[in-house]
């Protein structure tokens, strides 16, 4: 229930699948997450509002509770958007409810920082998601401070709208601790989403490498997706092996993570390529679709040359790797 809606609503969190499947079309896994779902995105709640329309409803200003249970609905039927949108007029009214988001939230946005920051739970819980909506600067001081929120749902949509927000200022020894230590799952999981963007941002604080490889091992598949990939930016060599490890692992989305992240690691460092190479090679004879297709893209990626389904001759070019 949002507070003063006058209303019961479902409000926004990721669930943990959703999330899963979010994050991976960041890493270059959109066929996999293609094959996911036959029926396409469910519908929204409500009927989106044209953007004149919208103009002209938020002057009377509607009370902060009616305003998030709208949100709440709105961000929920985007992210179902976002994750299965397969036609071009899907992916156009995905954009088109974005829109309509980023508009609602940038114009109330001193009113969202106020619950974020004082009001009930469930609207911390919302707030905290559609902050990262607004784009604006002013929104990141009140989603770090909600990094210390006792709830860690809210926690969890705070990281959720810092990546939203996308600033590549965000404070990465602000987020360690919470991939490091935190019990949730959620926590975890977007707290590790956010420093992938980081570090493909260039982000370097020493604190990153450590707490990922503490969960390159993590329960949650999107989490080693992401301290794979997490790693491979900060070209942490040392993690190679455990990497490599991960090329067996049951989740697919998961194996082409650790090939890609192989193949960047193998650019940055030449005496990572051998090691690399024969055990992509490894792992590929080995791997059954889909994840064996992940494997052979790698393959092609770091020898700049294909030797199609030739195992002899892609065991031969790695075995010439110093």
């Amino acid at each position: 229930m949002i507070s003063s809606s006058g209303s019961s609503t479902r409000r926004f969190r990721l669930p943990g699948a959703a999330r899963f499947v979010c994050t991976v079309t960041l890493i270059a896994c959109a066929a996999a997450c293609a094959s996911t779902g036959s029926s396409g995105p469910p519908q929204p709640d409500r009927e989106i509002t044209p953007i004149g329309d919208l103009v002209a409803r938020e002057k009377k200003l509607d009370s902060i509770g009616k305003l998030l249970s709208d949100l709440n609905n709105d961000i929920r039927a985007w992210n179902n958007y976002f994750l299965a949108a397969k036609s071009d007029e899907e992916k156009a009214r995905g954009r088109l409810m974005e829109t309509h988001i980023t508009t609602v939230a940038h114009q109330r946005r001193s009113e969202i920082i106020q619950e974020l920051e004082s009001g009930p739970l469930n609207n911390r819980i919302v707030a905290a998601a559609a902050l990262g909506f607004t784009h604006d600067v002013e929104a990141q001081s009140p989603l770090l401070a909600a990094l210390d929120d006792k709830e860690d749902e809210v926690v969890s949509n705070a990281l959720y709208g810092l990546w939203l927000l996308g600033r590549s200022d965000t404070p990465a020894d602000r987020v360690c601790p919470l991939l490091a230590d935190s019990h949730d799952n959620g926590v975890r999981t977007q707290a590790s989403l956010l420093l992938m963007s980081l570090t493909a941002s260039g982000a370097k604080d020493g604190c990153i490498a450590p707490a990922a490889r503490l969960h390159l091992n993590d329960a949650s598949p999107a989490v080693r997706v992401h301290c794979t990939l997490i790693l491979a930016n900060v070209a942490d060599t040392d993690s190679e092996q455990a990497i490599i490890d991960l090329l067996l692992d049951t989740e697919p989305l998961v194996v082409s993570a650790a090939a890609r992240s192989l193949t960047l690691l193998s650019s940055n460092d030449a005496h990572a390529k051998g090691p690399a190479a024969r055990a992509l090679v490894k792992a590929w004879v080995l791997a059954k679709e889909p994840a064996k297709s992940s494997l052979n893209r790698a393959l092609i990626e770091m020898a700049q040359k294909n030797y199609g389904h030739d195992e002899k001759e892609w065991a031969k070019w790695a075995e010439r790797l110093p």
